[in-house]
C-alpha cells in the first residue's frame, strides 16, 4: 500500500512539473507555435516593384491563379519565404505594407531570389500607390493582418488582395520564384 502511494505521488508531481514547462520546450516549437513566431511581428526592409507575367511568369511559387501587373500581390525574400519549390506557409498570408504615411494590403503569393532580407517586390499597381515607380526602391515596414499588432485599418490605401484574385482556395502545387 505505501508503495502504491509513493508511485501516485509520485506521478502527481510528475504531472504537475510537465505541465510547467514552456510549449517551447516541449518540442512543439517545430509544429503551430514555430509557424505563428515565423508569421507575428513588425518586419522593416525594402519595397520593389516586379512585372508578374515577364519576371518569373504568371503563377507564383504559392501556385493559384494568374498574376498581372495590376494583382494585388507581392513576392516575399526566399530568406523568410523558404524552399521554393514548395508552398510556404507564408503562402497567401495578407500584409499591410507602410512607406511614409501610406499603408496598402496585398496578398503573398510568390518569392522573390532577389530581393534583400525581410524584403517586398510589390505589382506596378501596389508600389505606385507607395511612392512613384522611377523611384524604384523604398523602405517599408510590414506585419501580416491578424497578427499581434498588425490590425487591417480602414485608412489602408490600395485594399488586399479580393477573393477572386487570391486565397486558400487557390492554394496549388509551388513553382519556383520569380527571377531565376
Amino acid at each position: 500500500m505505501r508503495a502504491t502511494f509513493l508511485f501516485l505521488a509520485t506521478l502527481a508531481l510528475y504531472a504537475l512539473l510537465v505541465q510547467a514547462v514552456p510549449i517551447e520546450r516541449r518540442g512543439v516549437v517545430n509544429g503551430i507555435t514555430g509557424s505563428l513566431k515565423k508569421l507575428t511581428g513588425l518586419f522593416k526592409g525594402q519595397g520593389t516593384f516586379f512585372h508578374p507575367a515577364t519576371e518569373g511568369g504568371a503563377a507564383g511559387a504559392c501556385g493559384g491563379y494568374k498574376e498581372s501587373d495590376q494583382s494585388k500581390i507581392v513576392a516575399l525574400s526566399t530568406d523568410r519565404y523558404g524552399n521554393q519549390d514548395k508552398t510556404s506557409d507564408w503562402c497567401f498570408q495578407q500584409v499591410k505594407i507602410t512607406h511614409g504615411d501610406k499603408s496598402i494590403l496585398a496578398t503573398i503569393t510568390d518569392a522573390c531570389p532577389t530581393c534583400t532580407s525581410n524584403s517586398l517586390d510589390l505589382t506596378p499597381h501596389l508600389f505606385q500607390q507607395l511612392a512613384d515607380p522611377k523611384v524604384g526602391v523604398i523602405d517599408i515596414d510590414w506585419c501580416v493582418v491578424g497578427t499581434s499588432g498588425c490590425t487591417h485599418e480602414k485608412e489602408a490605401t490600395g485594399g488586399g488582395a479580393d477573393d477572386s484574385q487570391a486565397g486558400d482556395e487557390h492554394k496549388g502545387k509551388g513553382k519556383k520564384g520569380h527571377g531565376n
